[in-house]
């Protein structure tokens, strides 16, 4: 058993267009901008600078269990606890909270602005991180050459402060867009609400000055009063072998293994339509955009965020010795991942106003099928050389389909052209030297990509809209993943 504490202190700083960037049409001449993009900090508040002094607790207890000697079993239980004044602390500028309060298309929303507003005594730390782990193993014979094992076992991460900080570094450092009345005299933002230009918002500052000045519409990302702690909870069943190959000894396992994650953060829009709705009536799409309440666009942080992964391993595993001066492994994973929300990376879910709309799609960035082998051999010298050798299949893209009607549009998940979709070889070559004394001295040699295989990253995922679909739709672009042939060589001293 053991206990374990930590306190540590965790920044953010905020400054996405603290550089002004402003936009010219050179179709009404080149001597004003029409609108520019900038941010800045408000005044009596961090300015988009947040720190937050976090403290960690966690709690454990556990036992390995030999029953006899074919049986192991292994249990336990841990919790764990965080707190982080920067979420728990805040409080929503009174202002804003009452501009959501009164805000006439929140009042018929499906989610309640009390929830996401905070008097600085309506958040808590959260307290159900309770974490119980089941294990065993079977030795058959009890010659740990036949082991069957498996496992079952909830593991919290946390939130991560990169999400939360965002509430607090938003509200102190806006960021805005404003548009200028044209040199034509035409106001080109929706609303007709322009400033005059002026030369001297060129000038370091003086954009600032307007924004302190002039009540701008602006973004604003709100936390969930009552957000929990993301969750996995994993099974799992295989069995490891060894057996003799001649004089060689072999080793092999098959894992079956699935995992359901729980509770992930996910960032949604909170623009409504007049009545409340979040999408046209009658239809399946159409994010309410053009709904920007006149103190600025609501973003909402939740708990919606949820996977499922099936996957199987199949290795075989022959060690490096000093007999036989080789070793190799070969493993196969199959991957059936699924998720509910049209993430990559990030927690954006702007498509539909809860993640119930999307069903579950295929998981982005994870293959079906992965095989990696390994290859290592003792060249005599004081040489040794290596390969790696790294095929994956064709992951899936979510791609958006608006060929029903631009009011009908759905996320259509689909496979770009190709068996492959990332493989690579690479080849190394060492060698170390014994100076007689606590220091050695080492040089390796690199090929990457040993055949100049080219993994495409990106590719056209529009469909296309109604009777228009897109030529190009599914065709890669020139961005890609793993590198060129590369060649490195590098060298090291080990005492």
């Amino acid at each position: 058993m053991g206990v374990k504490y930590k306190d540590v202190e965790v920044r953010a700083v905020e400054r996405n267009y603290s550089n002004p960037q402003f936009y010219y049409d050179l179709a009404t001449g080149a001597s004003q901008p029409y609108r520019v993009e900038f941010a800045a900090g408000d005044p009596g508040t961090p300015g988009g600078f947040t720190t937050s002094a976090n403290k960690q607790f966690g709690i454990y207890i556990q036992d390995d269990w030999e029953v006899n000697e074919h049986l192991t079993v292994n249990y336990g239980v841990r919790w764990d606890y965080e707190t982080t004044p920067n979420y728990e602390d805040f409080v929503t500028p009174a202002a804003l909270a009452q501009s959501i309060r009164d805000y006439p298309n929140f009042q018929n929303a499906d989610w309640d602005p009390e929830d996401y507003i905070s008097n600085g005594n309506n958040r808590d730390a959260f307290k159900g991180a309770w974490q119980p782990r089941l294990g065993f193993s079977y030795d058959i014979d009890a010659d740990q050459r036949h082991v069957v094992f498996g496992g079952a076992g909830r593991a919290y991460d946390r939130n991560l402060f990169d999400y939360l900080q965002l509430e607090t570094n938003r509200t102190s450092f806006g960021r805005y867009n404003f548009y200028f009345v044209d040199a034509d005299g035409v106001c080109r933002r929706p609303g007709g609400d322009c400033e005059v230009w002026d030369p001297a918002y060129l000038q370091p500052g003086a954009l600032d000055e307007l924004a302190a000045t002039v009540d701008l519409p602006r973004e604003w990302w709100l936390n969930n009063n009552d957000l929990k702690v993301p969750y996995s909870d994993q099974f799992s069943l295989g069995m490891r072998n060894a057996f003799d190959l001649g004089e060689q000894t072999w080793y092999s396992e098959v894992t079956l293994s699935y995992i359901r994650s729980h509770d992930g953060i996910t960032a949604r829009l909170g623009n409504r339509r007049p009545d409340g709705t979040f999408l046209p009536a009658g239809h399946t799409w159409g994010t309410p955009w053009g709904f920007d309440p006149p103190f600025g666009r609501v973003i909402l942080l939740d708990n919606m965020y949820e996977t499922k992964t099936k996957s199987v391993l199949v290795k075989f595993d022959k060690p490096f010795s000093a007999a036989s001066r080789w070793g190799a492994t070969v493993a196969y994973t199959y991957t059936r991942g699924r998720q509910n929300t049209n993430a990559d990376g990030w927690v954006d879910m702007f498509e539909y106003p809860t993640a119930s709309y999307y069903g579950w799609l295929p998981s982005r960035g994870v293959p079906e099928h992965r095989l990696v082998t390994t290859g290592i051999w003792d060249a005599g010298w004081g040489v040794t050389l290596s390969g790696k050798l790294v095929l994956e299949s064709t992951k899936y893209r979510n791609a958006t389909n608006c060929l029903p009607g631009w009011d009908d549009c759905l996320i259509d998940p689909y496979k770009p052209d190709g068996s492959l979709g990332y493989k690579r070889f690479d080849l190394a070559a060492s060698k170390e030297w014994d100076t007689g004394s606590d220091i050695r001295l080492r040089i390796r040699a690199d090929l990457l990509n040993v055949f100049d295989w080219t993994n495409w990253d990106g590719y056209d995922d529009w469909y296309g809209g109604p009777g228009e679909p897109n030529a190009n739709f599914g065709t890669h672009q020139d961005g890609i993943v793993g590198g060129t042939r590369t060649f490195k060589l590098s060298f090291g001293i080990d005492w």
